[in-house]
């Protein structure tokens, strides 16, 4: 049986209660998609693992998602903290208005902040 492959994915869309407001956003569908896929999810928050905790303030981009992962945008708080993704991480599945990039065929999607806690195309 060969290995599967590991895939980092927001840990809120696996059901953890992570969000800023320690809810989660746990969705079924994807969580099907990685198992179909015989994917691996790697559960991971960015805010947590920049040392935000859960609850904390809301979080921007400042760059596309694409920036952020290759090190050239940030992402940062309402209050000026950042959230770091961490080395060596080159694609995510992340929750919609966060940092959302789309590493399961090898394509990104960017999503850009609006300093509102929302976010926008980016």
């Amino acid at each position: 049986m060969s290995e599967r492959q590991r895939v980092l994915v927001s840990a809120c869309l696996l059901g953890r209660r992570c969000t800023y407001v320690a809810t989660h956003n746990r969705d079924a569908q994807l969580e099907r998609r990685l198992d179909d896929e015989g994917l691996e999810p790697v559960p991971f928050c960015p805010e947590e693992h920049g040392g935000l905790g859960t609850p904390r303030p809301p979080a921007d981009l400042t760059a596309s998602a694409e920036d952020v992962l290759d090190g050239d945008g940030r992402v940062v708080t309402h209050v000026g903290g950042e959230v770091l993704p961490g080395p060596g991480v080159t694609a995510a599945l992340l929750r919609r208005h966060g940092i959302e990039c789309e590493g399961v065929e090898g394509r990104r999607t960017a999503e850009q902040g609006e300093g509102n806690g929302g976010s926008a195309p980016g």
